[in-house]
Formats: structure tokens, C-alpha cells, sequence
């Protein structure tokens, strides 16, 4: 099992093993712990099913524990679908997304935690080349038992079996998946209390259609949560439309009864064409809900109450099935104190309201936003793009201690502005502290004169 190349052991969490106490955390066999004692892997990559975003979290920092060099990453598992060729189409894309080369690091892939659907598609993957890895199964002290390549291939013809290759193309009519629309869905989270937040906000979403209320500054993002909620909802059946968003501080009063609900006089057709109806039978995420005039809150509002939107300039309503994740960067309590958010439309959208917190608040997701940032970059120009590690190092510790007023919308402003003034793709200490004075500029008066990083 020895190898140049550096091990990168693919894991997935342990619902039961890894579940443990924090007292039995350095003393409970674990799968994923017991490989990564033994092997030393330079790169984790833990996978997690729905509503473990937490559980995985603190494996990460297990794993932290025993390899502190080693890079960890987080990703969703592939869900396991009724029908076998689904589920496997699922891990091929999973797989691909992945892109892991077997000429340069020694994949082992733990499939002991999964059920037998999932590992009979990790061993499919490896036997086509679409997953370049072994199969590894961990070592247990009570049997005496090493970790082991595991060769399914010699224990099917032992038993006389045979089994066909197997291609993985998604077919024609399959909707795209989420996470290939909205790959920032793919950055690994590391704060515990985020990891719960994503929990909660998850275990609502597979258990009830009506309204969320996502609330926190701008750049926080809300909207890409309002897709995790669209997304645990598709996997579970509950919707099966499309994801629409809505800013309603960017039109006119006049405007908004039309463009979101259809309503013009003289024009029918317009309820056709409306974004209500673009997000029939799926997610409908309104961004500053609060910024709604009046009269279209009165619609919005029996659209939640009856699933109807009151004709305006005819009889009857028009009917529809819309799930709403409302967003808003200030408190809604406050606009209706102001008089401009009426409380009765409050009270319909405020059942699950989850506050997000400001980047600054999430120390520990920081390097992988950098590092997600870094590879959007790299696609967007075409160049490879590298830290000096110096620089990456000054750059880390300024993002962890600066203020971050603007969320993510300033750090990928941040890493673009870098990439761009790099030379040959190579991020140097100089970039970096031309960008720590431009950010430190723009930030006068809201930066603390004593900051370790001024």
C-alpha cells in the first residue's frame, strides 16, 4: 500500500461512529480517524449526508487534530435515489466535479458508512475510471484487523458474478443539478455554529412549505442559502419547479404588481409571463421583501394564505403553488415599526426566521472562501493562479482579523482585484499588501487605528 504519491483519502461521515460524546471523541474507533492515523493523508475530502453539516464540521477538526498540514475539504454525498441508475449518475457527476488525478496523488475511497446501493457505485466508478481510487477499508484494534485494499472484483469472481461497465451520462431530460448551477453551494464550512444553522435551516425545508425568512447584512449570503433550501427540497420531492429570485428594491412601486404577479390592466397575458408564475410549483426567493409597496404585501400575503393572487383588473384569482424563502438585510421588525412592512405579512413569513451571520463572524470559512474565490478567478481568466506562500500567509491573517463590512461581496472583490494585478498568475507578497491598502482605505473610519494589520 506504499506510494510516492500523496494519499488523498475520501471519507464519509459515520452518523453513528462519528455522533460520539466530545470525552469518547479521542478514544472511540472511528473509521475516518482510525485511516487517517494510518495513512497520514495529505488531503481529506469528507462527504456528509443531509443534516449533518455540523456532525461533518467537527470531524474536519478531528481530522485537524491528527494531520494539521493536511488539506480538508467538505461535500454534500451524493443523495441515494430510488432508482439505482439515478444514484449512480449522481455519483458520476460527483466524481467529475471532484477531478481527481490518479497520476498525481493515491486515491482511497472508505465506503464503509454507506449503504450497499452507494458502495456498489463507488465500486463501479473505480472499475470504469471514472473515480481513479482504491477502495480502503479501515483498521479495527478490537479483530486485530489492518486497514485494506479492498479488491470487490476478486470477491465477485470468487462468488462466480460477473458485472458490466458501467457510463454515467445524465440524461437528456434531467433538470440541471443544483450544485452544477451554483457552485459556491460546493464551499466547505468549517464554523461549528453556521454548520448547525445550515442544519436547522435544512431540516425545515425538507418539513414544511411554508415561508422562511433569511435575515442578515448584504454579502452574507442569503440567496445562496435560499438555493440550499430549493435544493434540499428538490431531493426530497417537495418541489419539482424551478429556483426564481425576486430583488424587490429594484422596481418601481408601479412596476412590482405587475412584473411579480402578472397584474396589468388590459394585458391578461401578463400573468403568464409574471415571476410568480415562471416559479410555479418550486422556490420563489424574494430578496429585500421589505422593499415591497403596501399593495403588492396584500397580494404577496394571500398568495401565502390561499395560494391565490386576487385578480385586480378582472373577477376571480389566478391560482398558484409557490414556496417562498424571503430575504432581508435589516430587521423587518423595525419597517413595520416604520409603518412601511405591514405586520400581518410579518407574521405569514417570520415562522422560520434564521439570521446569517456577517463573514467576520465565521473566522474558520475564511481560507476556503479564499481558495473558492482563487479558482473562480482561475476560470475567468484562463491562468493558473497561485499564492506565494508568504503572501498567502500576510493575506490569511489580515482576512481573519479585518472587519469585512461589505461580507463576501468585498472579499471576491478582494481576490478578483488580485488575480487581475498578478503577474504570470503568481500572487506575490506586493499584491497582497497593495490590496491590504487599497481595502484599508476604503474602510477609513470603520477600521480600528490599533489593527495588527494597518
Amino acid at each position: 500500500m506504499s506510494s510516492t504519491r500523496p494519499v488523498t483519502l475520501v471519507a464519509p461521515v459515520d452518523l453513528e461512529q462519528d455522533a460520539c460524546a466530545p470525552q469518547e471523541r479521542s478514544t472511540k474507533w472511528r473509521p475516518t480517524a482510525a485511516l487517517v492515523e494510518h495513512f497520514r493523508p495529505a488531503r481529506v475530502d469528507l462527504l456528509y449526508p443531509p443534516g449533518a453539516h455540523a456532525l461533518a464540521a467537527q470531524v474536519a477538526e478531528d481530522v485537524r487534530a491528527l494531520v494539521p498540514a493536511a488539506l480538508i475539504t467538505l461535500d454534500a454525498l451524493p443523495p441515494e435515489e430510488a432508482d439505482f441508475a439515478t444514484t449512480i449518475a449522481a455519483f458520476g457527476r460527483w466524481a467529475a466535479r471532484r477531478g481527481y488525478d490518479a497520476e498525481a496523488e493515491d486515491v482511497l475511497v472508505n465506503g464503509e458508512p454507506l449503504s450497499d446501493a452507494q458502495r456498489l457505485c463507488l465500486f463501479f466508478l473505480i472499475e470504469s475510471g471514472e473515480l481513479p481510487g482504491r477502495l480502503v477499508a479501515a483498521p479495527r484494534p478490537e479483530t486485530g484487523e489492518p486497514a485494506q485494499i479492498i479488491d470487490l472484483r476478486a470477491r465477485l469472481r470468487a462468488l462466480g458474478e460477473t458485472h458490466p461497465r458501467v457510463d454515467t451520462p445524465a440524461r437528456e431530460d434531467e433538470h440541471v443539478a443544483l450544485d452544477e448551477a451554483a457552485p459556491e453551494l460546493d464551499i466547505p464550512v468549517y464554523n461549528v455554529d453556521f454548520a448547525l444553522l445550515l442544519d436547522r435551516i435544512e431540516s425545515v425545508a425538507t418539513r414544511c412549505r411554508t415561508p422562511i425568512l433569511l435575515v442578515g447584512p448584504d454579502g452574507t449570503g442569503k440567496v445562496a442559502l435560499a438555493r440550499r433550501v430549493y435544493a434540499a427540497k428538490k431531493a426530497c420531492g417537495l418541489v419539482t419547479g424551478a429556483f426564481v429570485e425576486f430583488d424587490c428594491s429594484t422596481w418601481f412601486d408601479d412596476e412590482v404588481i405587475g412584473e411579480l404577479f402578472g397584474q396589468v390592466p388590459g394585458d391578461p397575458g401578463a400573468e403568464d409571463r409574471c415571476v410568480l408564475r415562471q416559479a410555479e410549483g418550486g422556490v420563489l426567493c424574494l430578496r429585500e421583501v421589505g422593499a415591497l409597496p403596501r399593495d403588492a404585501q396584500a397580494i404577496l400575503q394571500a398568495v401565502i394564505e390561499r395560494g391565490v393572487v386576487p385578480r385586480l383588473f378582472a373577477d376571480g384569482g389566478m391560482a398558484c403553488d409557490v414556496q417562498l424563502v424571503c430575504c432581508n438585510r435589516e430587521d423587518p421588525r423595525d419597517a413595520v415599526e416604520a409603518g412601511t412592512l405591514r405586520e400581518s405579512l410579518l407574521a405569514c413569513i417570520d415562522r422560520w426566521w434564521f439570521h446569517v451571520p456577517a463573514l467576520k463572524d465565521r473566522p474558520e470559512d475564511i481560507a476556503a472562501n479564499i481558495d473558492y474565490e482563487l479558482a473562480r478567478n482561475e476560470r475567468a481568466l484562463g491562468v493558473p493562479l497561485t499564492f506565494v506562500p508568504a503572501a498567502r500567509a500576510r493575506y490569511l491573517e489580515f482576512a481573519l482579523e479585518a472587519p469585512w463590512p461589505g461580507n463576501f461581496y468585498e472579499l471576491e472583490g478582494s481576490i478578483e482585484r488580485m488575480a487581475v494585478h498578478s503577474r504570470d498568475g503568481l500572487l506575490t507578497e506586493r499584491v497582497v499588501d497593495e490590496e491590504i491598502a487599497e481595502l484599508l482605505s476604503r474602510w477609513v473610519g470603520r477600521v480600528p487605528v490599533n489593527a495588527p494589520w494597518g
